[in-house]
């Protein structure tokens, strides 16, 4: 198992004492830095503005859908521009992944890399993004985020049914200090 610590997070300017999204994001990104997105289509469930997804887009993957319950439209397409990105590159959908079925939504088989940064906060969020890629057969690597690293809060759930799906090779991110935020990679072939 591979695991990857990162600094405290405290001296970030931008901290919020009471959610610090910083942390859970940064972990993500450096999860998400793992993974080869040159030529993918890659599936931000909880999308946001498009945090995790604006990156691998500038990493040369080939499109990117972003899915939350918030419509970020105009973020999403203010952050392409700023990044020299054709809105093309990037298809927003405004559903609740607790109650829609994403794939009539989007092109399931095109899909090759799934981030995900909802951890265990938002009603099992996170295990019903992770059962969407049952029916994506080209799904072979999953970035998931918003982990704590304390009881009840921490992955396993999730890379345990990842694993069950053909997924393995577990890689952690990990911010051990202040506020302890953990992500993973996992993989199949």
């Amino acid at each position: 198992m591979e695991i990857v610590r990162l600094h405290d997070m405290r001296s970030m300017p931008f901290r919020d004492n009471h959610v610090t999204l910083v942390g859970y994001c940064a972990v993500a990104l450096c999860a998400l830095e793992m993974v080869n997105s040159n030529g993918e289509a890659v599936l931000d469930l909880g999308s946001a503005d498009g945090i995790l997804s604006l990156p691998a887009l500038k990493r040369s993957a080939r499109k990117a859908y972003c899915i939350d319950c918030e419509n970020y439209q105009s973020q999403l397409e203010r952050h392409l521009q700023a990044n020299g990105l054709p809105t093309s590159s990037m298809k927003f959908v405004k559903a609740d992944l607790n109650r829609t079925h994403i794939l009539d939504l989007i092109p399931g088989g095109d899909i090759g890399i799934v981030v995900a940064n909802l951890g265990p906060h938002y009603l099992d969020t996170d295990i019903n993004a992770t059962r969407l890629i049952e029916g994506m057969p080209n799904v072979h690597h999953f970035v998931g985020g918003g982990y704590f690293n304390r009881e009840g809060c921490k992955p396993d759930k999730v890379v345990k049914l990842l694993c069950r799906m053909g997924f393995k090779n577990p890689r952690y991110v990990a911010i051990d200090e202040h506020e302890p935020r953990t992500a993973f990679v996992v993989e199949r072939k």
